[in-house]
Order: structure tokens, then C-alpha cells, then sequence
């Protein structure tokens, strides 16, 4: 999909942004108009029961009419592709604002509510569910807070979801509704409106961080935490994330709740004269070592975050909305270069065959000849990767949130109540289990005999795999959700307060602690004497130095980084929200190429004989070469792929969010 010179009437003047719908571009009118202009993805265009629901709902969208909202002012549901055009909002998202400056003070936050409840109900009269309202959707404009994209909304009376197979939405901003396949209407808008003054007020999201399948299973079954919270809001922001949609407020019951304070939403968050410059936050620092230049610009701090299920911890507040806009004075919309990554491929093999593993989400794990399924349905899995015949299945007492640990003899998984199992892998037997007392987002992993963990409970575990008894434990500061790496004698571990710690891995004793500053951090991948980990809000990729913790360099995408970088042959090669798989050189974190698929990706490359098996939020498994960047082939697998695709037995295995394990041969197909 080539960049166009033009789009109906409208001259592209560059790409501005990439999602699973398709490219945004900022655009001009014949008479000089800015206007942003979405142009639908071939494969979409190709379906026309795709084609008829976007037809549908543009003539919804153009029935939208409110102040802070985004107007549709053109359209072509029957052109070669379909586009949207919509009034171009020039400033920041929140999501930018918050991440580079701040939270919002409580009268913001409380200006930023009235407003976005103010769009949404010009959203619902207009018949309309926007269903993916979240910070990068809420932009800051000289004319106060616009919600934006529409591109995934549907008419209220219309239950057919707008792509058939897709969750529709971004983990943690997503109703419980969303997530359970349950009828969704516009409550949903009101849970994501208060999913974002948690955000906007604290710099974190209600449930916390971490994997998308901890987001889903929190968001479904624990209550928020909204510490840091101003109790100016704290009432209303409760109501509006009530699990079930009848206890949730009506927008016009949240702008009566939060407009008097202050008056106009405008005024609270207006952004100011380009003039004004905004001050650079404190560089990042590491223990032991001198800083090191890295291979982007650096960027300002980022907020701190409260631990999710904890008690009030103070958390930095944010200036007053007059100093936050000018904070966001010279923030402008950034180009998406050109794509290395050459023409799109051949759609994908057929599968081998199919199994479903249980509602909502699965993960996998591959050791000697079986596949190891862990699923929400409560239970553990074992399948012949050759056949997808079940071997055993084992029940545990909650949903599997992560990915088990596996070798030859045995699978280690953790389950959603922070009970922790060893299963015999022949037989399916408990070996033994161990309670630790609170949840575990993270994957184990095990080496030498230890199963490593983090915990809730801001500790790192280590077991004794044969007996499952605790052979120590560290204290991090903050909760651990990313899984330990293990090289050399060393345990390398995130926590979610801006750390990155070395720990000896036969007594948990700390050798370093690194504190770029970031909000937390993709799972550390370790090679060759170099740490390689993926910071969430600063959008970075990092390399450390194993032995001392010092920095070595840095890369910047655009936007966060949730997957695990993978590393192969002195490329490391990583996945980002902003829909890129970037491919870097190991030794100095230059840019070799990246891919864009389309959307986001928050999985981990599988790596088989020179060619990358990933998967995006749209539920494609796109097959890419390692050298070059070019597609080989794409595979629609029928809702978003989540768990990191495995290649075994010379098989890929994908799961996606409804519970279904796809396998596919590993050879490309022909042109």
C-alpha cells in the first residue's frame, strides 16, 4: 500500500498515522483546507461485507455534530480504496501530554471530563458508539480536548461488530462488555470516559499495566484503583467503571457532575501560542555508570505510577492547565517515513488444523513435542503439535494470565489467584503447587533447576523447581508484571517503578539497578553481554550493559512497546502500538528496517529459518523476512493475536483473543 499523491480531491501533503483500519494522512482541500484523511487497507476494500458496514458507518459518523468532536467532512465508502475525510485537529494527544509532562491537576482532569462527556454526547444522539475512546484518541487543540477516529464506531441499532473477528478496542480502556462478547452500546464509551481521568490524572490506566490478557482478566474481575485520583472526581470516576453497564451514569449525569468545575473545558485545556517552549524534563540515570548517547533525541520524564490494588501512594501532580498547555506549545504531529519494507505478499497457508482452547484469551509455550495452550477456561492444555489432539488437560483454580514455563518434563504455570503449579508433562499431573498470596501477570521462566517469578506483591521469586519451596526472594519497590531473563549467573527483572535490576541468581542478592525513568517495561531479553528491554512511555528500546547496568544506547519508536524484544543473529528485532516491527542492529541500535503492519503489535516475533512469524491487534499473522523486511505472506486469524506466536515441529502455532490455536506450515507460498 503506497503512499497516494491525492485522495479524492485532497492533495496528500504526508502520512500523519497508521492503524488497523488503515493510513491517515494530513491532507489539503482545493481551497487550502487541512483535512485528515483515512484510506481503508486493500484487504478491507476487498470484503464486501467490509465495504457495506463502513458505508454504514460514515453515514453515522457524518450524523455527529458537538463541539469537541472531530467532523466527517467528506467521504467515499464506494471508492478504489474507500477513505474518510474529517476536519484535521492540529496538537497533541492526551496520551503525548501526560506521558511527556504530567498528570493533569484535579480541575483539568475535571475541565477534560465535561468535555469529552459533551462529545460523546454528541456521539450517542447521533446514534453512534465510538468504542475505542482512550488517551491517543482525545487530542489537545487550541480550542480545548476533540475526541477523534471514528473508524472503528458503529451505529447503536447495529450489532454486528464493525470487522467480524477483531476486538474492537485497546486493553484497559475497554468495557467489561468488550471483553466478554456481552451486547455493547453506549455504556462502554462512559467506561473508557473514566478509564481516561484515571489516566489524565495519575499517568496509569485503572487496572494497572502489563500483559494485555492481566488488563482483560482485571478489567473483567477486579475494581479499579484509583489512587492518586483528586476526590474531586473520585465519585463520578467510580461510577463510570462499574463493571455491569446499567450501574454506569449517563453522559448527561457526567457533564452535570463535572462541569462546574471549572466552567468551560476549553479554557482548562487550550493549548497556547507556538511561541512558547517546553521545558526538558531530568535526563535518565543509571547506577554505576556515566551516561551514554543514544541513537535518538532523548525526551522528558515521565509520571510516576501508582501500583495497581494498593493503597493512596502520593503520585506527582501535574501543573495547573494553563502551565500544562504551554508545556505542549511546540508538540506537533509527526511523519511516518516511507517503509523499507517493500510490496505486500501472497495471503498465508491454510491451517493444519484448529483448536479452542476457551473463551477470551490463550497462550503458548512449545518444549520436546508438545504444545502447551494456557487459557482463561481455567485450565492448562497439552496438544500434539503434528494433530492438535488433546493429550491431558489440567485445571487450575483461576484463569492462566501468562505464558507457563516449560521443558522437557515439566510445565510451570501461574494462574489468575497467584497459585503457581508444576505439571508433570507426560501425564498431567500436579507435581506440587505453591500459593504466594498475590497476582502474577508475568510468565515464569526457568532455568538450572529455579523457576523465576515476579509477583504483585513488588517481589521476585525463585523456586526450586523439583519441590516448588521459596529459595529467596527480592524486594523490587513495585509490582513485577514482565517476565525475569536469566544469563550467566544473573537475574534480570523490570518492576514498574523505573527500574531495571541484575540480581545473582543463587542468592537474589541486587548487583545494579538501571533507572532510565521509563513507566514501566517490556520482559529484558539478555545476549552477548548486553540487556535489551522496551520502555512503555517513553516509546524506547534500551541496550544495558549486562555486567555494570550502564546504558549503551537507545532507540526511539513512536509509540509504546509492550512485546519482548527478540534477538537473532546481531539484529534485535521489536513490535510497537504504533503497528511497526522495527528491526535494529544489536551492537549499535541503528535502524536496519521496519515493517508496518498495519497495527499494533504486541507480540514477540517467532524466528524459523530467516523468516519472523508475528502477530497485530487486527488478528493477522504476517510472515516476514528477517533480512530485508518484506512480507511474505499474511494470514487473517480471525480475531486480534495477542500471545507470542510458536514455531514447532516445524509448525507455527498463533492464538488469538477468542481462544483458538491456529497451526500453519512454516513454508511461505508461492507467488
Amino acid at each position: 500500500m503506497d503512499d497516494p499523491g491525492r485522495v479524492g480531491r485532497y492533495r496528500v501533503v504526508r502520512r500523519i498515522g497508521a492503524g488497523g483500519m488503515g493510513r491517515v494522512y494530513l491532507a489539503r482541500s482545493p481551497s487550502g483546507r487541512s483535512v485528515a484523511v483515512k484510506v481503508v487497507r486493500p484487504e478491507l476494500a476487498e470484503d464486501p461485507d467490509f465495504r457495506r458496514r463502513f458505508a454504514r458507518e460514515v453515514a453515522a459518523a457524518r450524523r455527529v455534530n458537538g463541539f469537541f468532536t472531530a467532523a466527517v467532512v467528506d467521504a467515499d465508502p464506494d471508492g478504489e480504496p474507500p477513505w474518510l475525510a474529517t476536519a484535521y485537529m492540529p496538537g497533541p494527544s492526551l496520551e503525548t501530554a501526560v506521558r511527556r509532562d504530567g498528570p493533569l491537576g484535579a480541575e483539568s482532569v475535571a475541565a477534560l471530563g465535561a468535555g469529552l462527556a459533551e462529545a460523546l454526547h454528541a456521539v450517542h444522539a447521533a446514534g453512534v458508539v465510538h468504542r475505542d475512546l482512550k488517551p491517543s484518541n482525545v487530542l489537545v487543540t487550541d480550542d480545548g480536548p476533540r475526541v477523534i477516529d471514528f473508524g472503528i464506531s458503529v451505529a447503536a441499532d447495529d450489532t454486528v461488530l464493525t470487522r467480524t473477528g477483531v476486538l474492537v478496542g485497546t486493553p484497559g480502556f475497554m468495557a467489561p462488555e468488550q471483553l466478554t462478547g456481552a451486547p455493547v452500546g453506549p455504556a462502554c464509551d462512559v467506561f473508557a470516559l473514566g478509564a481516561v481521568l484515571v489516566f489524565a490524572a495519575t499517568g496509569r490506566g485503572p487496572f494497572g499495566g502489563g500483559s494485555p490478557h492481566g488488563l482483560g482478566y482485571r478489567v473483567v474481575h477486579e475494581e479499579p484503583d484509583l489512587s492518586g485520583v483528586p476526590p474531586l472526581i473520585t465519585g463520578v470516576v467510580r461510577r463510570c467503571l462499574a463493571k455491569d453497564p446499567a450501574d454506569r451514569p449517563a453522559v448527561d449525569a457526567v457533564l452535570d457532575a463535572l462541569a462546574p468545575a471549572p466552567a468551560d473545558p476549553r479554557e482548562a485545556l487550550r493549548a497556547p501560542p507556538r511561541e512558547t517552549a517546553p521545558p526538558r524534563g531530568t535526563a535518565p540515570t543509571v547506577r554505576h555508570a556515566p551516561a551514554v548517547p543514544e541513537s535518538r533525541p532523548a525526551e522528558v520524564r515521565p509520571p510516576r505510577r501508582a501500583p495497581a490494588r494498593r493503597g493512596a501512594r502520593r503520585v506527582r501532580r501535574g501543573a495547573t492547565a494553563a502551565a500544562l498547555v504551554a508545556l505542549l506549545a511546540t508538540v506537533t504531529v509527526g511523519e511516518r517515513p516511507s517503509l523499507p519494507a517493500g510490496e505486500r505478499g501472497p495471503r498465508g497457508p491454510a491451517a493444519l488444523w484448529r483448536f479452542d482452547a476457551g473463551p477470551v484469551f490463550a497462550d503458548l509455550a512449545a518444549a520436546g513435542d508438545t504444545l502447551y495452550v494456557g487459557s482463561l477456561d481455567d485450565r492448562l492444555h497439552a496438544l500434539d503439535p503434528a494433530t492438535g489432539r488433546e493429550r491431558w488437560s489440567f485445571p487450575t483454580e483461576g484463569g492462566v494470565l501468562s505464558r507457563p514455563a516449560v521443558t522437557s518434563d515439566a510445565a510451570y504455570v501461574v494462574d489468575a489467584s497467584g497459585e503457581v503449579y508444576a505439571v508433570d508433562a507426560a501425564t498431567g499431573r500436579e507435581r506440587w503447587r505453591v500459593g504466594l498470596g498475590s497476582a502474577v501477570d508475568s510468565s515464569p521462566t526457568v532455568v538450572d533447576g529455579t523457576l523465576y517469578l515476579g509477583c504483585d506483591d513488588d517481589r521476585v521469586y525463585a523456586l526450586d523447581t523439583a519441590t516448588g519451596e521459596t529459595r529467596w526472594s527480592f524486594a523490587t519497590g513495585d509490582d513485577v508484571d514482565t517476565a525475569p531473563a536469566v544469563a550467566d549467573g544473573t537475574v534480570y527483572v523490570a518492576s514498574h517503578d523505573h527500574r531495571l535490576h541484575a540480581l545473582d541468581a543463587e542468592t537474589g542478592e541486587e548487583k545494579w539497578t538501571a533507572t532510565p525513568g521509563d513507566l514501566g517495561f517490556s520482559s529484558p531479553v539478555v545476549a552477548d553481554g548486553t540487556v535489551y528491554v522496551g520502555g512503555w512511555n517513553s516509546h524506547r528500546v534500551y541496550a544495558f550493559d549486562a555486567a555494570t547496568g550502564a546504558r549503551r544506547w537507545a532507540y526511539t519508536t513512536e509509540a509504546v512497546i509492550h512485546a519482548t524484544p527478540l534477538l537473532v543473529g546481531g539484529t534485535l528485532y521489536t513490535g510497537s502500538d504504533d503497528g511497526f516491527l522495527y528491526a535494529l542492529d544489536a551492537g549499535s541500535g541503528e535502524l536496519r528496517w521496519r515493517f508496518d503492519a498495519g497495527e499494533q503489535i504486541h507480540t514477540t516475533p517467532a524466528p524459523h529459518r530467516g523468516v519472523l512469524y508475528v502477530g497485530s491487534h487486527t488478528g493477522r499473522l504476517h510472515a516476514v523476512d528477517a533480512e530485508s523486511g518484506r512480507q511474505l505472506w499474511s494470514l487473517d486469524t480471525g480475531k486480534t493475536v495477542i500471545a507470542d506466536p510458536v514455531v514447532a515441529d516445524g509448525r507455527v502455532h498463533v492464538a488469538n483473543t477468542d481462544g483458538t490455536v491456529l497451526t500453519l506450515p512454516v513454508e511461505a507460498p508461492g507467488p
